[in-house]
């Protein structure tokens, strides 16, 4: 399954994947998702969204909806 991927990349894939399922939860705010995925700081989650998905949060969840 994550064969040749370091740990540090499969802990981001599923951090990213879970933030993808919660986003979807249009009853949850960004900062709700940020907050369950152990991130102190909304900003650090965006940045951390963005440099890994190419778009923001909110953008994702306009887009998907």
């Amino acid at each position: 399954m994550a064969l040749g991927k370091s740990a540090q990349k499969i802990i981001i894939d599923y951090k990213i994947l879970f933030a993808k399922a919660l986003l979807h939860q249009m009853d949850k705010s960004v900062a709700d998702v940020a907050y369950a995925l152990g991130f102190n700081e909304v900003a650090n989650f965006n940045q951390f969204f963005k440099h890994n998905e190419g778009v923001t949060a909110t953008q994702f969840r306009n887009t998907s909806v």
